[in-house]
């Protein structure tokens, strides 16, 4: 009876471990700011985006008949980068975003203006309007291509869902692992070989769930292939799903290495071994 409370301790303690690095690994990457911001400029995010702005506004550009030069300097990579920090920030803090792009507006107008005074050009009510309403089709452009708001206000209520859940939940998860973790040591406390198998059962069995889930996932989802809004933002997305995978598999990894350093333990001193040697050795004398 004690062998079957024993590994049915085990198995549960292997849930509770699987729940626990779940929770603990999404916590520090999908739900952390911090990992979010890292990820940007390790994948030079920042110099992406606005290549994907420029290329935005391509359209624009030919239709205005306007030098190109009218469009450079309209913003800078530090007023990207704020912007995109802010978004973050506030997504993460369930805040509303707004992205502000008068700076963007502002130089527009000011670059075109130069432009018409360097020509002498002089525009009429109905011309001036229609470049008001070029300057803001090109600020829509800008304040799309960092938030797309759809996507962010899907984006904000699942992060803000999730941390939710961990919160109020989560520490009954660690609890259950360490009360199934204690449990086995209770009732096995006059066996410390036992104690390191049943240990090394849940590892087993948490590292082989984690490296199968995982696999898996590799196996039926072509994350290269994927297409998520734009190539920069796909891009960031892959590359963390990637970090995430092999954060996963580096800790099914350790789950193996921590049980197989057990294993030894558990089968030190025991009576079968001992057999099994003794009857190894004696077919080979015979053979000898």
């Amino acid at each position: 009876m004690k062998k079957i409370i024993s590994y049915f301790l085990a198995i549960l303690l292997a849930v509770f471990l699987i729940a626990t690095i779940f929770i603990l690994i999404t916590s520090n990457t999908v739900l952390n700011e911090n990992f979010i911001l890292k990820l940007l400029d390790e994948n030079h995010y920042y110099e992406l985006l606005s290549t994907s702005i420029k290329s935005g506004i391509e359209e624009y550009i030919q239709q205005s008949g306007l030098d190109n030069d009218v469009f450079e300097n309209i913003y800078t990579e530090e007023n990207l980068k704020q912007d995109v920090k802010t978004i973050i920030t506030n997504t993460y803090n369930n805040t509303e975003t707004e992205i502000n792009a008068n700076v963007v507006k502002d130089n527009l107008r000011r670059n075109i203006d130069n432009y018409l005074n360097e020509n002498n050009v002089t525009l009429s009510r109905q011309e001036q309007k229609n470049i008001d309403d070029f300057v803001e089709e090109v600020g829509e452009v800008y304040e799309k291509e960092i938030s797309h708001p759809v996507y962010l206000d899907t984006a904000q209520k699942v992060i803000i869902r999730a941390k939710k859940v961990i919160s109020q939940y989560g520490r009954y998860v660690y609890i259950a692992a360490l009360v199934s973790a204690i449990l086995i040591l209770v009732i096995n406390i006059k066996s410390i070989r036992d104690v390191l198998k049943y240990f090394a059962i849940s590892l087993l069995t948490s590292a082989f769930f984690i490296i199968i889930g995982i696999t898996l996932i590799r196996v039926r989802v072509n994350i290269d292939n994927l297409l998520i809004l734009n190539s920069s933002f796909t891009l960031l997305i892959t590359n963390g799903i990637k970090k995430i995978i092999q954060k996963f598999m580096y800790t099914g990894a350790g789950f193996t290495l921590f049980a197989t350093v057990f294993i030894p333990f558990t089968l030190k001193n025991s009576k079968n071994t001992q057999k099994n040697v003794k009857t190894i050795a004696k077919h080979m004398q015979n053979s000898v």
